[in-house]
């Protein structure tokens, strides 16, 4: 079996990432996937807006608003939209940002609004409605793709942290690259755990520790683990059970840059069996240098990854001690 630790490859179009709430939208036409007529920023706002490249060879640009940031302001914005198209298969995705961008990604909603709608999605309250659905790989292995179903509601969701000391103008796009679905011949889906539970005491070491069960079997092609710039260490470990896990990925030293690019598995040439029942752990350890507790959405507590062999996406959350699938 060979897994090889490799940096994401889609990297942000931008240096950091984060989370955001919304303040302003100039909403683009309902569903967007081609580049529309950009009008220019205003003198005292900074343009950042993410360029949108040419569709071509079976690449569309899936389109979100625009969208003002002040300065100090952390923001995830989520703008919903439905993919109108007919069903096709995904097999790349990447990010499109423009500076103190921290990841635009497609996400599902257990709570869609009409197409244009845009929220803010910052507080902890507010994850429970999305899901990962969409999270950015180069390229998956031939005959491999994710389902995008005509007619499903989704929701680009943006992150950004505007340390800077002008209001930037921004406006994100997932760049996709489709298959016919006649042409795939395994079904792959997203993985992702979060934890919204943990607080570190100012400068203190803190961890948190959670385990997710898979209930089907499925193929892992891809893993790694995301935390923010005070991460210590991060470990995500599978087994059949909570006696016999084994280390999946282990970062001993997390370091700020890994917040942006983190090292991943992966597992794409030999995919590794995950049966039904097998536990999936993760394990956080963070530095709080700060002089005030350390929470999400200032620091981060997830993994994420790729599953051949299933067309749903599994998202595991835990919050308020509980964990859900």
């Amino acid at each position: 079996m060979s897994m090889t630790s490799h940096n994401l490859t889609s990297r942000l179009i931008g240096r950091s990432l984060v989370q955001t709430r919304a303040l302003l939208l100039a909403s683009l036409a309902p569903l967007a996937f081609a580049c529309a007529a950009e009008e220019p920023a205003a003198d005292n706002v900074r343009d950042v807006r993410a360029t949108l490249p040419p569709e071509v060879d079976g690449y569309r640009n899936i389109v979100g608003g625009e969208y003002v940031i002040q300065p100090g302001e952390d923001k995830m914005i989520c703008f919903h939209l439905t993919w109108k198209d007919p069903t096709i298969a995904v097999s790349s995705v990447q990010q499109l940002q423009g500076k103190f961008g921290h990841h635009s990604i497609i996400v599902t909603t257990k709570e869609p609004k009409p197409d244009g709608t845009v929220e803010d999605c910052t507080e902890q309250k507010d994850m429970y409605k999305y899901g990962a659905f969409l999270i950015p790989v180069d390229e998956l292995p031939a005959g491999h793709g994710i389902e995008l179903p005509q007619g499903m509601k989704i929701v680009l969701q943006s992150h950004y942290v505007n340390y800077g000391d002008q209001a930037i103008l921004t406006r994100d796009a997932v760049r996709i690259r489709t298959m016919p679905t006649a042409d795939v011949k395994t079904w792959v889906a997203s993985l992702a755990t979060n934890s919204t539970d943990f607080s570190v005491p100012a400068k203190s070491v803190g961890n948190e520790t959670f385990d997710c069960t898979l209930d089907e079997d499925v193929e892992l092609l891809l893993f790694g683990g995301h935390m923010h710039e005070d991460g210590k260490s991060f470990e995500g470990l599978m087994g059949p059970d909570v006696k016999s896990l084994k280390s999946l990925q282990r970062v001993d030293e997390w370091k700020e840059e890994y917040r942006d690019s983190p090292p991943v598995m992966l597992a794409l040439k030999a995919p590794v069996p995950l049966k039904k029942g097998t536990v999936l752990r993760t394990i956080c350890e963070w530095n709080n240098k700060a002089d005030h507790v350390l929470a999400f959405p200032e620091e981060m507590c997830a993994s994420f990854g790729y599953i051949a062999g299933t067309k749903k996406a599994y998202d595991c959350r835990k919050d308020k001690g509980k964990v859900t699938w």
